[in-house]
């Protein structure tokens, strides 16, 4: 394992790591006389800072212990879970009318429409193959109307 950062020792200090956490930085500390060296030394500055703010503030004010309690930490994340959650889904939903609207806005080309009629007068005795006919586009006629 590597060396401990001060951000994590200072964690380990005021208890606001996991059990876990705590159990393999404290095996490491049974191995690494450094990282020790830094826990004791930190120690001794959360002490003399600790020491300092009592000197500076009135005796009827009473000091919060340092450190997170762990129930706030496992609180806090589930809240904060819930609120990433949230928002992706949000966003997955937004994305999603975003495409659907981009898919159906895009405009369709119009396909020609014809019309037939008769060039000679229609003759119902006669079958509708042999009737001279005459095709007419009315595609302009639609274009017109939208």
């Amino acid at each position: 394992m590597k060396h401990l950062g001060n951000i994590l020792i200072q964690k380990y200090i005021d208890g606001e790591l996991a059990e876990k956490e705590s159990q393999v930085i404290e095996s490491h500390l049974a191995d690494c006389a450094s990282c020790r060296r830094k826990v004791d030394e930190q120690r001794a500055l959360s002490e003399k800072v600790k020491q300092s703010l009592e000197k500076s503030v009135p005796a009827d004010v009473e000091i919060p212990p340092f450190g997170i309690k762990k129930e706030m930490v496992s609180k806090d994340r589930a809240i904060h879970i819930a609120i990433i959650s949230s928002l992706s889904a949000a966003c997955a939903i937004a994305l999603l009318f975003l495409i659907i609207s981009f898919f159906n806005s895009r405009t369709k080309p119009i396909e020609p429409f014809y019309d037939y009629y008769t060039i000679e007068e229609y003759d119902a005795n006669k079958p509708f193959s042999e009737q001279e006919l005459a095709l007419y586009e009315i595609k302009s006629q639609i274009q017109e109307q939208l």
